[in-house]
């Protein structure tokens, strides 16, 4: 799956984002804060410091070895549809690298922004941010460390996934914009592709056959269980409204001789089932 071409951008900076204001983390050159990013209801949390990734870890990192689905760990926010999306999307680089510029990092050129892509009503739109993200102090072997509140990566000096979340957020109104929402839309903006819904109505059979067929093709899938209450499991470990990336499927062979198609799905913690 390719992904739309191109436009001319849409630049949603307004012009005094572009003024940088000093930081403490720089003695030479003033680094970029976005004056612009809403401060809302998901950030009223008591002990919150917004730190930048070259004082949360010694090295960071844009993005490390390639963005695999151990970049993309749920923190705090209810926002799982927003991260199986992400996680669809990192096994095409094509796509990623639409969305998520790779001609960026903390090394030389560094001035605190960052910049992003969503497919927005036709085009492609640019979203800039700074990269001071939430934290949590927490103490470590007598010394203060800063956790990330939100999403984040399985290796502590990668933070394409965090500055991502940051950029989405910005582009919705606010982190807590992100709480609760459809796959199918953050698809659709990373994309700009058609997103449609799966009838599960039919035998198993006939759905491994019909998702397997779209797999071949390129699609990217997200699944969830709409029964039962609200993150309660069933006997396979499937939560109850919560969502998955479908990353692949499999024909096993079982005792007798039989063969089973199972689904390969993951959720936010990088962990993978068969169902």
């Amino acid at each position: 799956m390719d992904p739309p071409p191109a436009k001319r951008l849409k630049a949603t900076i307004t012009p005094n984002e572009n003024s940088a204001s000093s930081s403490s983390s720089s003695s030479i050159l003033p680094l970029f804060e976005d004056n612009t990013f809403p401060q809302d209801e998901a950030l009223q949390i008591e002990g919150i410091k917004w730190k930048r990734p070259k004082e949360i870890c010694e090295c960071p990192h844009f993005i490390v070895d390639g963005a695999t689905r151990m970049d993309v760990c749920q923190g705090n926010l209810s926002n799982c549809w927003f991260l199986s999306a992400v996680a669809c999307l990192s096994l095409y680089p094509q796509l990623l690298e639409q969305v998520v510029p790779m001609d960026q990092d903390f090394g030389d050129g560094y001035n605190g922004k960052f910049r992003f892509q969503f497919w927005q009503y036709g085009q492609w739109v640019e979203v800039a941010v700074d990269d001071l993200l939430p934290t949590v102090p927490v103490q470590k072997n007598g010394k203060t460390q800063y956790d990330l509140l939100f999403v984040h990566s399985q290796d502590k000096d990668e933070f394409w996934s965090s500055l991502l979340e940051k950029a989405y957020a910005k582009l919705k109104g606010g982190y807590s914009t992100l709480q609760m929402g459809f796959a199918g839309e953050a698809l659709e903006d990373m994309t700009g592709g058609v997103v449609q819904s799966c009838d599960t109505s039919g035998t198993s059979s006939e759905l491994w056959s019909h998702l397997h067929n779209m797999l071949q093709r390129g699609a990217l899938i997200c699944c969830g269980n709409t029964q039962g209450e609200i993150e309660t499991s069933n006997l396979m470990g499937i939560l109850s409204y919560h969502m998955y990336s479908v990353t692949g499927a499999r024909e096993v062979g079982t005792w007798g001789g039989r063969r089973r198609g199972y689904h390969v799905i993951r959720d936010d913690k990088g962990d993978i089932r068969l169902i």
